[in-house]
């Protein structure tokens, strides 16, 4: 039987208390991404949230993804952040996303649109 995109990152939930390791990784990246925050008073928005669980590290952060799944805050493909949180956003956080995004240069010109003067987009991206 196949199973959706939204059923795979659905069964992933929780895995923080099954992989260790993996969520060791996260919480170092989440934490990283917290220390490069801006000051600039706006919204916190994590893009392609998934699985994760960034709002155990960054309480105020909003969580998103492009595909309905279970426990984010909203739907959202990261070309639409633009115009759904023009000037609203102090930071743009991304962990594993960028390498998916497959106009980096329209989805970049989203984002600067969606931050505030001095926001920041934060990123982790090992992919090469």
């Amino acid at each position: 039987m196949a199973h959706s995109a939204s059923d795979i990152t659905d069964s992933r939930l929780g895995f923080a208390s099954r992989k260790r390791g993996l969520a060791e990784l996260y919480t170092e990246w989440y934490q990283l991404q917290k220390q490069y925050l801006s000051a600039v008073n706006g919204k916190i928005l994590e893009l392609g949230s998934g699985a994760g669980f960034i709002q155990q590290v960054i309480p105020s952060a909003l969580t998103s993804e492009v595909i309905p799944c279970k426990g984010v805050d909203l739907f959202l493909n990261g070309f639409e952040v633009g115009d759904r949180f023009e000037a609203q956003l102090s930071n743009l956080l991304l962990v594993n996303v960028f390498h998916h995004i497959c106009d980096s240069t329209r989805f970049l010109e989203a984002a600067s649109k969606a931050l505030l003067p001095g926001g920041r987009l934060v990123m982790i991206d090992p992919w090469l």
